[in-house]
């Protein structure tokens, strides 16, 4: 019968171990998978959140096979009318350019830029759930 002592010390050596294969786990993380779970927090822990009195960032994802990171919006409102959706397209040019100009100069987005990962900003109308007006900015708007 194994003594006292030999039972504390597998039990010690035990939960050292399961601590150690966590941490090494976490540690192989590459750069798309912490992106995801990146995403993935933010969403869980950020969102439903209103940008401004007709905008709200309903969540924000991340496909790894396109690496793409994907901010979702809906539109209420004042804003959330066919006008505003076609003087969005009609715009489109110079909103894409805006927010490259934007992403460029966000620290937050700056080793996202680096990883020549693609943000995509997605705008859906509240009121029918539609998608409306989507824009990309790809890894070479950045050079």
């Amino acid at each position: 019968m194994p003594s006292i002592f030999y039972i504390r010390c597998m039990k010690y050596v035990s939960s050292f171990l399961i601590t150690l294969s966590l941490a090494l786990t976490a540690c192989w993380e590459n750069l798309d998978e912490r992106v995801a779970r990146e995403a993935h927090e933010y969403t869980r822990n950020h969102c439903p959140m209103w940008v401004d009195a007709c905008t709200r960032l309903d969540s924000t994802t991340y496909e790894m096979a396109s690496r793409t990171y994907c901010y979702h919006y809906s539109v209420h409102g004042q804003m959330d009318t066919p006008q505003n959706y076609a003087f969005m397209k009609e715009h489109a040019d110079q909103i894409h350019d805006a927010m490259v100009e934007t992403a460029a100069n966000t620290p937050d987005l700056s080793e996202t830029i680096k990883a020549r990962i693609t943000l995509a900003y997605q705008y859906r109308s509240a009121s029918d759930g539609q998608l409306k007006h989507s824009i990309l900015v790809v890894p070479d708007d950045f050079e």
